[in-house]
């Protein structure tokens, strides 16, 4: 699993569970979105509905990364989470280009990014979301940043880590 991270207090805290078929296609399986909250309501999340261990890419807290690897900084013999965590890529062009090319069928008619129906907000908010959106500061896209996050780290991730094929963010250009 992979997961994207948006901290937040009036705005949503948003934590995007993120999931890999077989086929290579990105799924958004579940979403935690709520206002004033505190990342350890988040890492609660997690723990109460027993999700997969995996990578969190967070917007850059360096505080709340340090929660999600170990979220009870008080007691130091605490077993970190399970969870890695880390700064997100946050280039908001490169990451546009990215979801839009999940978006897209590949030659097999499968497309590369699939949302469950539970993920009402993101899905809520990649309707309302226009060209014009891109960078206002008065926009609801929190659970959009957070998708933007987990897609463009992951891709330049693995196309970092030695892999033979081009980044998807090439392939989108």
């Amino acid at each position: 699993r992979i997961y994207g991270y948006d901290a937040g207090w009036s705005d949503p805290r948003v934590l995007l569970e993120v999931g890999k078929t077989n086929y290579g296609q990105y799924i958004v399986l579940d979403e935690f979105y709520a206002s004033e909250t505190h990342v350890a309501d988040a890492i609660r999340w997690l723990r109460d509905n027993e999700k997969p261990k995996g990578t969190i890419y967070c917007e850059h807290e360096p505080g709340d990364i340090r929660k999600f690897r170990r979220p009870n900084l008080t007691n130091l013999d605490d077993p970190p989470s399970g969870y890695q965590a880390g700064k997100a890529e946050k280039d908001v062009d490169a990451g546009i280009k990215e979801v839009r090319h999940r978006f897209k069928d590949d030659v097999n008619d499968r497309y590369g990014l699939l949302i469950a129906e539970r993920c009402e907000n993101l899905i809520g908010e990649l309707l309302s979301y226009t060209e014009e959106d891109v960078g206002a500061s008065d926009v609801t896209d929190h659970a959009v940043d957070a998708l933007r996050y987990s897609l463009i780290t992951e891709s330049l991730r693995g196309s970092s880590s030695g892999s033979s094929g081009s980044s998807s963010v090439a392939r989108s250009n």
